[in-house]
């Protein structure tokens, strides 16, 4: 039987704890270890986890942190985890998860050679007001490093990866990364761009609970959607992740992905490198709107 180890950061979330640990402990067909970092919650959920620790006491741990942030919490508990497993997986503190969640990523990631970063994604099924909605995050493409590039397209709740992949992350000083982009999006940069494969679950396995505090949400817009591809703004967001990848896994990443990254990080150096950029195939989102308006992006300077 494998032995999964569920990384969890909380943050103000106690009414939500019990039910989505017990889901957790509910896993059928592996081993669950679950360890969680209180990213410096002040409603009560570091006492009350305490309390609920000795109901699991010999496969639950807990680490006391300063609030800093979803993402350097979820990879300082990367950094922190033991090598002794044999999968990882991301937990957020509201969902909850069905009991075949963690065997139907196992299955699938087995199939494939550890040796190289993997990563398991699935959809998810909303959960509001008690009610379960429209399954999210529904996707059947093979997701590419100039994919991710552009934009993460599942959440990390749904995530489970290696070993290999593991090592990876703990390569980088988490200290020094940027909030952007989020913690599941650069495991997904790092998987896909040193070589490494995302494999799509088109099954759901979690509820995605949808309430007044989620981080990220799942109802956007048309005109949500374009904003958040960077076109209304000078940041040049997806330059600066190239820049800061190259920097980090200069060493570790394939030929294809340097060679992408090289052409973002050299873009607006010419208007003949914007076309360039933005005639190569292996940099294009998904969906047709998308690809217009990140056409538009680099075009103008703003990618």
């Amino acid at each position: 039987m494998k032995k999964v180890l569920v990384l969890m950061s909380t943050f103000n979330g106690i009414e939500f704890l019990e039910e989505q640990i017990n889901s957790i402990f509910s896993q059928i067909g592996v081993e669950v270890d679950l360890l969680i970092r209180d990213d410096g919650s002040s409603d009560g959920s570091r006492e009350y986890l305490w309390s609920y620790r000795e109901k699991f006491n010999d496969v639950m741990r807990i680490i006391k942190g300063q609030n800093i942030g979803a993402k350097k919490s979820f990879l300082e508990l990367i950094c922190v985890a033991k090598d002794e497993y044999d999968f990882y997986a991301f937990a957020d503190q509201d969902d909850i998860w069905d009991e075949d969640k963690l065997i139907s990523a196992v299955r699938l990631l087995e199939k494939e050679n550890m040796k190289m970063p993997l990563i398991y994604a699935s959809p998810v099924r909303e959960f509001k007001g008690g009610e379960v909605g429209k399954v999210y995050f529904n996707e059947s493409n093979q997701f590419t490093f100039g994919n991710f590039l552009i934009k993460n397209y599942f959440p990390g709740c749904t995530m489970v990866f290696n070993g290999r992949l593991k090592q990876l992350v703990r390569s980088c000083d988490i200290s020094q990364l940027p909030s952007y982009p989020l913690h599941d999006h650069w495991l997904n940069l790092i998987c896909t761009g040193c070589g490494g494969k995302v494999i799509i679950d088109t099954e759901p396995h979690i509820l995605y609970r949808i309430h007044d505090r989620n981080e990220v949400g799942i109802r956007k817009n048309i005109v949500a959607k374009i904003m958040e591809n960077g076109l209304f703004t000078d940041e040049n967001i997806r330059l600066h992740i190239a820049e800061r990848f190259y920097q980090e896994y200069n060493g570790y990443m394939s030929s294809d992905a340097r060679e992408i990254l090289k052409k973002v990080i050299s873009y607006k150096k010419s208007m003949k490198n914007r076309f360039r950029l933005v005639f190569d195939r292996r940099v294009k989102p998904i969906r047709y709107l998308e690809k217009i308006v990140i056409m538009m992006n680099v075009i103008l300077g703003k990618f």
